[in-house]
């Protein structure tokens, strides 16, 4: 996936704007890190990503996805 983004303006500083189509499809929210690099040309953003448990997981997707889940087990 490629869009073209242009830096906004957020009060003193200067921001990029993440579409929540994308954050979806990265699976991050506003509350997970995100590791920074360059190699002086091109910048990359990587969200870093704590284990998270089965529970968890099952918990995330079955909110997600139970009202398909209850209808398919019909």
């Amino acid at each position: 996936m490629a869009f073209i983004k242009n830096i906004s303006r957020i009060g003193n500083s200067n921001g990029i704007i993440i579409e929540k189509r994308v954050l979806d499809i990265l699976d991050i929210d506003e509350e997970t890190p995100l590791k920074f690099t360059t190699d002086g040309t091109s910048l990359v953003i990587t969200p870093l990503r704590r284990h998270r448990s089965l529970q968890e997981i099952l918990f995330k997707n079955f909110i997600k996805y139970g009202e398909t889940l209850r209808d398919l087990a019909k």
